[in-house]
């Protein structure tokens, strides 16, 4: 049977529903629950004086800051980064045909996080936002350069081979940024920490603008090509045979996962595997046609990395452990899950 055709037997609207409805009662629980908690009655007293005003003076007190000012824009940021993250990985994985492609294992969390840690030699940790952006953007652009030049030589050249040159330009990268934290001494290592593991602990209002922008624009802009993703699953030629400027398609959508990874890689550091494991369940839920996989992929990466963060709050409280160290056991523990399930 084609992958593509499969269906489970709900239907795609009320699996996507209850996914998404799933999805906000997460939300909610990340937000009750933590060193502080909160009860559902509490939450709503606080959410109803920020957005109707305050009379008895609530939103001046310290649980009124740690919700409203720390928890809702870390739970925010999370769902931000997990949606992209998810939306980039499927969209790699259709444009290699391959579905170990994900931004952590192509190269671009790495490229992205050079950027970051090149920027912070240079310039010293106090750099802005979009400073950061754009060194990010241009670390990922360079690994993504140097994967396609790696892995296409020549014309028709077959691109399951990108993911082999991108676990090698992540290496190549990761040993940069790893000698650049090393040259620029103690200053430079405690800053570049945050973007190596990966944390949402810095997570504040100002910041949710350009994430949520960009992710919003690179999910419509997959979403608006997904028949082209789908033909390009199912091989160069047959992608040919439709019409589709497979060379010219591939690399327009790989830039726009570029981006979005770069973008979330600035705000949040290198989360690995989110984009490896999410389009994988997703495809169970959703099937493979990309106008209903991307949805699914964005409601479930935005889940998994909630749920992660939650764990990185609580495991370990009252300290805050990098969520990137979680969700790389969550990859590591699907993958050996997935691998003993073949042997049967």
């Amino acid at each position: 049977m084609n992958r593509l055709s499969a269906r489970p037997h709900l239907p795609y609207p009320m699996r996507l529903s209850l996914l998404a409805a799933c999805m906000l009662a997460l939300a909610v629980g990340t937000l009750l629950k933590g060193t502080l908690s909160f009860t559902p009655a509490q939450l709503y007293e606080l959410l109803h004086a920020a957005m109707h005003g305050d009379p008895s003076g609530v939103l001046d007190s310290p649980s009124a800051r740690i919700l409203l000012g720390l928890r809702i824009p870390r739970m925010l940021l999370a769902f931000l980064v997990g949606a992209g993250l998810a939306v980039a990985g499927a969209v790699l994985q259709a444009g290699t045909r391959n579905q170990l492609a994900d931004p952590y294992l192509f190269g671009l969390s790495a490229g992205a996080t050079l950027g970051v840690v090149g920027l912070i030699t240079l310039a010293g940790a106090s750099v802005g936002t979009t400073s950061i952006a754009l060194a990010a953007f241009c670390g990922a652009t360079l690994a993504l350069a140097l994967v396609a030049g790696s892995a296409f030589p020549r014309r028709g050249e077959a691109p399951e081979r990108l993911v082999l040159a991108g676990v090698a330009v992540a290496f190549l990268l990761s040993a940069a940024s790893n000698f650049l934290i090393y040259w620029g001494g103690r200053e430079v290592a405690q800053s570049a920490l945050f973007w190596a593991l990966g944390s949402l602990g810095g997570a504040r209002w100002p910041m949710l603008a350009l994430p949520a922008a960009v992710v919003a624009a690179g999910f419509l802009y997959c979403l608006y090509h997904g028949r082209q993703l789908d033909a390009l699953t199912m091989g160069e030629e047959s992608a040919t045979t439709l019409g589709i400027d497979v060379r010219r398609t591939r690399l327009a959508l790989l830039l726009v996962a570029t981006l979005m990874t770069a973008v979330l890689v600035s705000q949040a550091g290198a989360i690995g595997f989110v984009g490896l494991v999410v389009p994988h369940l997703a495809r169970h839920l959703a099937g493979g046609a990309h106008l209903r996989l991307l949805p699914a992929c964005a409601l479930l990466g935005g889940a998994l990395l909630m749920a992660a963060d939650w764990l990185a709050r609580v495991v370990v409280a009252p300290s805050d452990l990098p969520v990137g160290i979680i969700t790389a056991g969550i990859g590591g523990i699907y993958f050996l899950l997935m691998l003993h399930s073949q042997r049967r």
